[in-house]
């Protein structure tokens, strides 16, 4: 009988992840390679709520992923262990979970020797492919540096090869030193095809690549793609990716001051036109706040416009990553956000879809996509909410909300619709504590209300 996994109140881990959280339990290193969307963050803190003794954890991951983590580990512990990322650029956090990202290991690495670590996740492991990178460095050693130490070292990337077997040779030293990684000539060899030319050692190929898959799973190595899960997955994930502020606080300050500001005219106009409609004398007072509302509207406008325009950085950094896995529908409102990702994505084949594109070079895009000559499309929310089938994606990306959840909602549905076959994955990227983070929570708790409402079977 398998013994049941200890998780939160009202939470479960899926069957796969379930598997993928006993799998790491079953030895100290471990890389949980699932696809994106798999939920390779819960299954790396399922591993954590499994042992009493894991209460000391250092997690690594980019830097668009930090305040994430931290809402992630608040959902998913037991344990109630405090967790924080670094916002001070002198102080390692005095937490019991502390998120780093890579960038800053080499400069807390005295702080991080310092401390006794019990649990070691690193995520987005492909960030330390290269062996002479600083980031790699820094954190797997080098020379007679041994790197970060801990008990229990969980490694994450659901693409772990981007190009070549070589890239994985740093996992492998680090996961699995007396097997895999325990020579490094023999590794290139096998598995890159490796020979010596007039430059020295020529590793950029491949070779015995099922010996390869193999060994790495029965080591140290889990991986599922989406359609190996298909029973266990729902017909439609909805996450949340919060984005730390980087910055950018004033930002979310003045976007919240704004929003409360304009729900304050909203609630006096409000009672101004209840009077009004037993005594004409108030009538003066409703014009006047009407013009105060819209006013007030448009200033919470441009606060939401400017915080958009600041996360479109790590936005870029997201989609990037995912497109490695596949193609992708990219959501955003205003058009300079969409300029943005036009020009920021002008080395991977994509198409546009606002309202200034005609229907005919409307249709064509869509056709190109379906067709897989486009891997990524950048679509305005009203722009291409209706009317188009982008059922070769199951991946939507929101960068901006629209504030009705049926709006959101047939965004989606351009490719969670018939002739999809994959599980679709939905992720709202929003910047943490912004007004997106907490409109994102309430629109997706009532599209699930209208989908249960409509017999549709989803998930959040």
């Amino acid at each position: 009988m398998t013994t049941k996994l200890i998780g939160p109140s009202g939470l479960a881990y899926l069957p796969y992840q379930a598997d993928g959280i006993r799998f790491a339990m079953g030895r100290d290193d471990s890389l949980i390679a699932d696809d994106m969307g798999l939920g390779k963050t819960v299954q790396a803190i399922g591993v954590c709520n499994q042992s009493p003794t894991a209460n000391s954890i250092l997690i690594i991951c980019p830097k668009s992923l930090k305040a994430n983590w931290v809402n992630e580990w608040n959902k998913w512990d037991v344990k109630g262990l405090d967790v924080s990322y670094n916002t001070n650029a002198k102080k390692l956090p005095d937490t019991q979970v502390v998120v780093l990202n890579y960038d800053v290991v080499k400069k807390f690495r005295k702080d991080i020797d310092a401390r006794h670590w019990d649990v070691l996740i690193v995520d987005e492991c492909h960030y330390i492919k290269s062996q002479k990178s600083t980031r790699t460095k820094a954190l797997l050693g080098h020379g007679k540096d041994p790197g970060v130490e801990a008990d229990r070292r969980i490694f994450l990337s659901g693409t772990p090869i981007m190009n070549r077997p070589e890239e994985l040779w740093t996992l492998c030293r680090a996961l699995d030193r007396d097997g895999l990684g325990r020579n490094w000539r023999r590794f290139h060899e096998d598995y890159c095809n490796a020979y010596q030319d007039r430059w020295g050692w020529n590793t950029k190929g491949a070779s015995n690549l099922e010996e390869l898959s193999e060994r790495l799973r029965s080591s140290f190595m889990v991986r599922r793609l989406k359609k190996d899960v298909l029973m266990d997955l729902p017909s439609k994930t909805r996450q949340i990716i919060a984005l730390p502020p980087n910055g950018n606080g004033k930002l979310v300050d003045a976007e919240w001051i704004a929003y409360r500001n304009q729900e304050e005219v909203k609630a006096e106009l409000s009672q101004a036109v209840r009077r009004a409609g037993t005594d004409e004398s108030y009538q003066s007072r409703v014009d006047e706040l009407k013009m105060a509302f819209r006013i007030a509207f448009t200033e919470t406008a441009k606060a939401r416009k400017a915080v958009a325009l600041a996360k479109v950085p790590h936005v870029i950094e997201h989609v990037r990553n995912a497109l490695d896995q596949g193609s992708v529908v990219l959501f955003a409102h205003h058009l300079e956000v969409i300029d943005n990702f036009r020009n920021a994505f002008d080395d991977v084949p994509h198409g546009v879809i606002t309202g200034d594109v005609s229907t005919n070079l409307r249709q064509e895009i869509v056709e190109e996509f379906q067709a897989g000559n486009l891997k990524l499309i950048i679509a305005g929310l009203r722009a291409a909410s209706e009317g188009i089938t982008l059922t070769k994606s199951s991946h939507v990306i929101f960068a901006e909300l629209d504030w009705t959840p049926a709006k959101m909602t047939q965004a989606e549905d351009r490719v969670h619709r018939i002739g999809q076959v994959n599980p679709v994955l939905v992720q709202h990227l929003v910047m943490d504590a912004s007004l997106d983070a907490n409109i994102a929570d309430k629109l997706i708790e009532k599209q699930i209300i209208a989908d249960r409402a409509l017999n549709v079977a989803e998930a959040a």
